[in-house]
């Protein structure tokens, strides 16, 4: 298996001092009603909070909540903990983040003071989803590397998926990828694209989205809590799961975590199914302890398994 992938949540975020956490952000966003979302799911705390901003706004898009959220976030740095894991030599960084961290970190890696090593790929004809878009890591003008930001990204701003219109629309856009019927809303010229049943069969992947990946490369899912609101990675995971018994599919998937005895009670329990779910869809658990809230001691034997493997 030549491709190796990793899928990065926010986790990765906190360890380089970052400007601003989700819980945070959506706090800084609550500028006419403030609520409190302890255990509300971020997807429903932000419909709230957009109905808020329609109110005041006639936002009915969210673009003017979108460009607030992208301002916060343009400022991300990279750090020492992303500049390793790119050290790695990844194929693919699937993110779920909207930030710049994986990038910046690379350009740090390579000494850079721009994103001269850098391109952009925006020919997929992709505003609003993340189907195809991605971001070609490049040295001395030879692809090292691409980021996938799935869920969006500060620029363009549309992009960036919050809420459940969006990750509805998602979810439909990832089904009919899989079944071979996706088409960019605005690029009628790209080829055209097998589900996903064929391309096992055949092993004939096209590598123009992430989404085959789940079923092509081994992937480490680090610092992301994979909550079941995930629709869009949980409708993947079951579609390979089913797959499986029907064809040969040997790539590896692993999740990365704290022991359950670490995590806290009052989602013990729930952290506790979905670690079975995952089992069930053939995910591999990795945990390792953490200490004195040391999340860069764990992130590094993290790191440490993910070299060994």
């Amino acid at each position: 298996m030549a491709s190796k992938t990793i899928l990065i949540g926010n986790g990765i975020n906190y360890l380089g001092g970052s400007p601003i956490s989700w819980s945070k952000l959506l706090e800084d966003l609550m500028q006419y009603n403030q609520f409190t979302f302890d255990e509300l799911p971020y997807a429903m705390a932000y419909e709230k909070i957009r109905f808020d901003w329609q109110a005041h706004h006639g936002d009915e898009d969210s673009s003017r909540l979108k460009q607030e959220i992208a301002k916060k976030l343009e400022n991300h740095p990279g750090n020492a903990t992303c500049k390793k894991i790119l050290e790695l030599g990844f194929t693919n960084y699937i993110t779920t983040n909207y930030d710049y961290a994986i990038e910046n970190s690379f350009e740090l890696l390579n000494n850079k003071n721009t994103f001269s090593n850098l391109e952009r790929n925006d020919k997929q004809g992709e505003k609003y989803y993340s189907i195809r878009r991605k971001t070609e890591l490049k040295t001395n003008q030879d692809t090292v590397g691409i980021v996938w930001h799935i869920h969006g990204e500060i620029n363009p701003y549309n992009s960036i998926m919050l809420g459940f219109n969006h990750y509805v629309g998602s979810v439909a856009k990832v089904d009919s990828y899989l079944k071979g019927t996706y088409e960019s809303d605005s690029n009628l010229n790209l080829p055209k694209i097998q589900n996903i049943e064929n391309k096992i069969k055949n092993n004939s992947y096209d590598q123009i989205s992430w989404i085959e990946l789940f079923f092509n490369s081994d992937i480490h899912i680090v610092g992301f809590g994979l909550d079941f609101y995930e629709i869009d990675l949980w409708n993947i995971l079951t579609k390979r799961a089913r797959l499986k018994s029907k064809f040969k599919i040997d790539n590896k998937i692993y999740y990365y975590t704290k022991p359950l005895n670490q995590v806290k009670e009052k989602i013990r329990t729930t952290e506790k199914r979905k670690r079975q779910m995952l089992k069930n869809l053939s995910v591999e658990i990795i945990e390792k302890e953490i200490h004195d809230n040391n999340y860069i001691e764990q992130w590094e034997k993290f790191i440490d398994h993910m070299r060994e493997n």
